[in-house]
């Protein structure tokens, strides 16, 4: 018996409900899917509306939509903030650090904050907001600690929320910085935002942020000279007394589309190891996305609509170098690959006329050319001392990197110093190497230079490097043998500029651990030399059979040893070179004639050497368990160096007895011992694609290859 209903019109709806539910339903769907697209094409249209006195497109209907678009789900977050702090934390209220942090936790929804550096004061931030703020140590840093532009890029654009941020630690932020990056999510596809900070004065306007709330629920409250205010208050207080200044403060950039799939790079062309914080690179990297703005992302400038302040900011305190280094990169790297034209970023600003719109968008006619100088076959920097062009790479006159002023900076307490050397065609294999010291707790190496080139590619790097000059004498041999194969005449004579630079720092009074870069480190290796007999020079054995002794005949291999600084070794490391000079070999055979006899007659056991005329000075072979060179054990032809040298417990492994450099380098890579991203100039970072699992190891590896133009080299 069917349904009655006094009412004939909940008859009638009782009808429809029971005989035409699914048509409803499908007329439903049709009238939603319609409603939305209507909607979605009313906002994201280039209608231009009267705004004020300029024509400015249309970007937010009004308020209440911008509302209920940004917080739909306010327990989610959507923004990841970046930062290297320039000094360490304080405790005081006071500290603009700690005071920009709190405006940051101010915003809703509340951000995902992110402390570069390695200072202990981080981790005590962090652990104080546990559940809003984390600390990444793991980043490059230049030679005086500051962390490096790319690195930060690069580690930012690794997030999972929809948007990432990257500012100046002294700038604050407010709600309206939210209400920006969510109308621009919405209008556009892939899109990048930068702006300056407005500068203003303690004593004009004191702003204060304070935490407020029960222990881990973060609620901060705003005062203006003492006085409870809100933020949309204290902004407008700001855009009132502020003023932009300086140069551009913080970038933002969607790393997700509307629909949660990945938006891409922030920017394709590389970005180059600027100094943070240390200048020009804000002006670069602005330049460079306005280049690609019509390939990649719509560049907007957002200075004046997104509220961000800094009061009382001191100066930063900073090597010249850093500031230098920066010039020198922007300048080298200012040119595109061919002449290019590119339209001014997009201006977002607020509405001349608020309750119908809170911003607007700028459309600026202004076009630049960016031109390539094809007559100049290198890149012409402009010198500190005057704005003429002329080239002076790395101020190889009168610059700071001596040997004389790095060595107090990378010795250790005891004096002594880990020491590498190279030739420029090697430079991706010092950098791998430099990776992965640091990875190990050792943050300096100091690297010699055998020539010109290296030397500017590592001081631009940031890296502590300087040039040998006793490299001079070589110049011609390693100018027409850039390649400097094994066994080639350059080879040779290069080799003999290792000891020769160490005999150098062994005579300034510092000792030195010297590795060659073909050398894989799986721990520190320095607590295992200290450990024999003081005064005796340790170093790796040659001998490629693990069943014949380590001092075998001619089994000594100069390319990693301990040397101490004192008389003896002194001695003995002149003997080394006055040897290897009247030598037409390289300088290994010269090692082992000095200190063990042309026949090995100074040996003593299986593992030491002894020269009486030099005061006793005993030689320690290394064991071949724990520092095996390229051939004993076979560990590179097992398939899996890494666990073969698990099994016998190494400390290191020698990439030799191979022949060429390519082999070498193939050797690394498909062995997963290679830790630089050639393509990106930086080390590879536990959260790098490669290593989080967001890129197979081995496309990485075949990417790697090609970064280093090694096509099919024989193993």
């Amino acid at each position: 018996m069917g349904r009655t209903f006094t009412n004939p019109h909940c008859r009638w709806i009782g009808l429809l409900s029971v005989r035409s539910l699914p048509s409803i339903i499908f007329a439903t769907l049709i009238f939603g899917v319609l409603y939305a697209r209507i909607s979605l094409l009313s906002i994201r249209s280039p209608l231009l509306a009267a705004c004020g006195d300029r024509y400015l497109m249309r970007l937010c209907k009004s308020r209440k939509a911008l509302s209920n678009l940004s917080f739909t789900e306010p327990n989610v977050r959507s923004l990841t903030i970046f930062t290297a702090p320039l000094r360490p934390f304080s405790d005081s209220p006071d500290d603009p650090q700690y005071q920009a942090l709190l405006s940051w936790l101010s915003l809703r929804p509340t951000p995902r904050i992110v402390l570069l550096g390695k200072d202990k004061s981080l981790y005590r931030i962090s652990e104080r907001f546990y559940n809003d703020v984390s600390v990444e140590p793991n980043v490059d840093f230049n030679l005086w600690g500051t962390v490096q532009v790319h690195s930060i890029f690069a580690r930012a654009q690794q997030e999972d929320t929809d948007f990432s941020m990257i500012i100046d630690p002294h700038s604050f932020l407010f709600q309206d910085t939210m209400e920006a990056l969510y109308r621009t999510h919405y209008d556009y596809e892939k899109w990048a935002l930068f702006g300056k900070t407005r500068d203003i004065g303690y004593e004009v306007l004191n702003i204060s942020f304070t935490i407020t709330g029960e222990p881990g629920i973060v609620k901060v409250a705003s005062t203006v000279s003492g006085s409870p205010k809100s933020c949309e208050e204290i902004s407008k207080l700001v855009v009132s007394h502020g003023y932009l200044n300086g140069p551009i403060s913080f970038w933002a950039w969607n790393n997700l589309h509307m629909n949660k799939t990945s938006a891409g790079r922030f920017l394709h062309e590389q970005i180059l190891p600027f100094s943070y914080l240390r200048g020009t690179f804000e002006e670069w990297i602005s330049r460079k996305l306005s280049a690609e703005s019509t390939s990649n992302r719509v560049v907007i400038d957002a200075s004046e609509a997104m509220t961000s302040v800094r009061i009382n900011l001191s100066n930063i305190s900073a090597s010249i170098e850093e500031w230098s280094i920066n010039k020198r990169l922007s300048a080298m790297n200012d040119f595109t690959s061919h002449s290019a034209s590119y339209v001014a970023p997009l201006k977002l600003m607020r509405c001349a006329e608020p309750e119908s719109e809170k911003f607007c968008l700028d459309r600026q006619e202004e076009t630049f050319m960016v031109m390539k100088n094809v007559n100049d076959q290198q890149t012409q920097i402009p010198t500190e001392e005057s704005n003429s062009s002329g080239i002076d790479v790395a101020m190889k006159v009168d610059r700071f990197y001596t040997l004389d002023n790095l060595l107090p900076l990378m010795a250790d307490e005891a004096k002594l110093v880990f020491m590498v050397g190279c030739t420029s065609n090697y430079k991706e294999m010092l950098l791998s190497f430099i990776c992965r010291a640091k990875y190990l707790g050792i943050p300096n190496v100091l690297i010699v230079a055998f020539d010109e080139a290296l030397y500017d590619f590592a001081y631009l790097q940031g890296l502590p490097v300087y040039l040998e000059n006793s490299a001079d004498q070589y110049k011609s041999f390693i100018d027409n043998d850039r390649i400097c194969v094994f066994g080639s005449e350059c080879f040779k004579r290069v080799s003999k500029l290792k000891s020769m630079s160490v005999l150098k720092v062994l005579k300034k009074g510092y000792s030195v651990l010297w590795s060659d870069i073909d050398i894989v480190w799986f721990e520190n290796p320095l607590p295992h030399l200290l450990a024999f007999r003081s005064g005796a020079l340790v170093i790796q054995s040659d001998e490629p059979d693990e069943n014949l002794p380590e001092n075998s005949i001619l089994g000594m291999n100069s390319g990693f040893y301990l040397a101490r600084s004192d008389e003896k070794t002194i001695h003995a490391f002149e003997a080394i070179v006055g040897h290897a000079m009247k030598s037409n070999k390289t300088e290994q055979p010269s090692f082992y004639a000095v200190l063990c006899g042309e026949k090995g007659e100074r040996r003593v056991g299986e593992r030491e050497c002894a020269i009486e005329e030099h005061n006793g000075l005993h030689t320690v072979f290394l064991g071949h368990r724990q520092f095996p060179n390229g051939h004993v054990f076979l560990h590179w032809d097992s398939g899996n160096a890494t666990k073969s040298c698990e099994e016998k417990e190494c400390i290191l492994l020698h990439n030799n007895f191979i022949a060429g450099k390519e082999n070498k380098l193939k050797r690394f890579v498909v062995n997963d011992l290679w830790f630089y991203d050639v393509r990106n100039r930086m080390c590879i970072q536990p959260w790098h694609p490669s290593r989080s699992g967001a890129m197979p190891l081995s496309v990485f590896q075949t990417e790697t290859l090609a970064s280093l133009n090694i096509t099919e080299p024989t193993l």
